[in-house]
């Protein structure tokens, strides 16, 4: 089986994350490699529907594109995995750690049946989708 290719949302940075990670073996794309300077500015439905069609799994820390309705239904209609840390108020190393600590769980639920949505703590994942 193929590791899962991850795209990392604007919420978590990008360019510390995405270091860290990568230095860890994850296949990750973030969201200003993948959409330039407009994907600033984009609204989250029509990015999580493109990137769950790629089959990238996401990586966030914005709480809101597991609770807004519409952002909801677009992980839901589209089949995306998302896995989003319960507060943006850690730092780009403390965001990478947590997600290397649950790596294989995450990496194991990525490649999973989909639709879901994962909160990563720091003791376990979550599921909160559907």
């Amino acid at each position: 089986m193929t590791d899962p290719r991850f795209f990392v949302d604007r919420s978590l940075g990008g360019k510390v994350i995405a270091r860290l990670l990568r230095a860890d073996g994850w296949d990750i794309v973030t969201m200003r490699e993948f959409y330039g300077r407009p994907g600033d500015r984009m609204n989250d439905v029509p990015w999580i529907t493109e990137q769950a069609r790629l089959g990238h799994a996401i990586l966030s820390c914005d709480g809101m594109i597991l609770s807004n309705p519409l952002e909801r239904a677009a992980i839901t209609d589209h089949a995306a995995r998302a896995f989003v840390l319960p507060t943006s108020r850690m730092t780009g190393p403390e965001q990478a750690a947590r997600f290397i600590r649950h790596r294989a769980a995450i990496f194991d639920r990525a490649t999973a049946a989909a639709p879901a949505g994962f909160v990563v703590y720091e003791s376990r994942l979550s599921r909160v989708l559907p």
